[in-house]
């Protein structure tokens, strides 16, 4: 799958399935495997060159299939197990001769595979993480616990805490790929003014990729002159992200790839949100919705959310935050 929050979802039966055996992974460069799974250093990841939000790569078209053939071959695993719909990696894994393949068995794909029994078809439209839990239910393969967990490694501790402001801070996600799942730069700003009123010795963080930037500059430019400007975090890799949401007291914001970063920390978060898209649900998220049912999915619905109901909440977190240590 395409995102970051993709193989966050799908991690705790990934670090299941890397306890029983020796795994190759191949995924997207999009979906920062490599990072999200950095508490498995010797995992082999072979990089899935395919589109990402609608940029081909060099495993599209029928020459890239034939790369993917290659590229599987190469890997000489004696099998397969595909995470996904897709027919055409079925049918790449039969080319390149890997003698088991697994799958989850819907449309097409089932006439490449001959390992494993198809998921029933009522999960096609279900959320990836019911589909992986079935699929490999069948092989014995069953997480303690289905909470996704990273566990940065020392050097990404050590720059997070390097860049990190004095603690506790909250860290704000304040983009998302969709429009319809972005709080307005008005509300963040609203919501930012209301803590630096109730909690001024605790310092905001916003963060999101590189071009989510503008709209950390938009947030800016919408607070009131008394409210100093939030720390911005738009510019680090991956690894880094994950551990300064680590070290945050927590997540607050759009429903994005950071909040999935986030939980997977340990970290509580509070999610604004008004889509019926499939999230990540966690006893760790407060989710706050449209007061009105039916404007789920409208566009500009999650502007409907209000700031000061938002604000009640993380205050009451920052309430219950245990002292963390003085940055060194």
């Amino acid at each position: 799958m395409v995102g970051i929050g993709d193989m966050v979802w799908h991690k705790p039966w990934l670090d299941a399935m890397i306890a029983a055996r020796p795994i190759t992974l191949m995924a997207k460069p999009s979906a920062q495997a490599a990072a999200v799974m950095m508490d498995h250093p010797e995992l082999a990841i072979t990089p899935l060159h395919r589109s990402e939000r609608g940029k081909k790569g060099q495993h599209d078209g029928w020459l890239g299939f034939l790369r993917l053939v290659m590229a599987l071959r190469a890997t000489q695993a004696d099998e397969i197990w595909i995470l996904h719909k897709s027919w055409r990696y079925a049918a790449a894994a039969w080319l390149a001769g890997i003698p088991k393949r697994a799958g989850y068995g819907f449309g097409k794909q089932k006439h490449g595979l001959n390992h494993g029994a198809p998921l029933s078809p009522a999960l096609k439209r279900a959320h990836p993480r019911q589909t992986v839990a079935a699929f490999c239910a069948q092989f014995g393969i069953a997480p303690d616990d289905e909470q996704p967990r990273i566990t940065p490694d020392a050097d990404s501790r050590s720059k997070a805490m390097a860049l990190a402001p004095s603690r506790p801070f909250i860290i704000m996600g304040v983009g998302a790929a969709d429009a319809i799942r972005r709080w307005s730069p008005m509300r963040f700003a609203a919501v930012i003014a209301r803590l630096h009123e109730s909690h001024p010795d605790v310092p905001v963080v916003l963060c999101g990729s590189p071009a989510e930037s503008a709209i950390a500059e938009a947030i800016i430019t919408a607070l009131p002159g008394a409210t100093p400007a939030p720390q911005c975090v738009f510019d680090q890799p991956v690894k880094t992200v994950i551990a300064l949401h680590e070290q945050a007291a927590f997540y607050l914001g759009n429903d994005t790839s950071l909040i999935n970063i986030a939980v997977a920390t340990g970290r509580p978060a509070i999610r604004v949100f008004a889509s019926s898209l499939p999230v990540l649900d966690s006893p760790l998220i407060t989710t706050f919705l449209p007061p009105d049912p039916k404007r789920m999915d409208q566009p500009g619905a999650i502007d409907d959310i209000d700031d000061a109901a938002v604000h009640a909440a993380a205050a009451a977190l920052l309430a219950a935050v245990v002292p963390f240590p003085k940055k060194a």
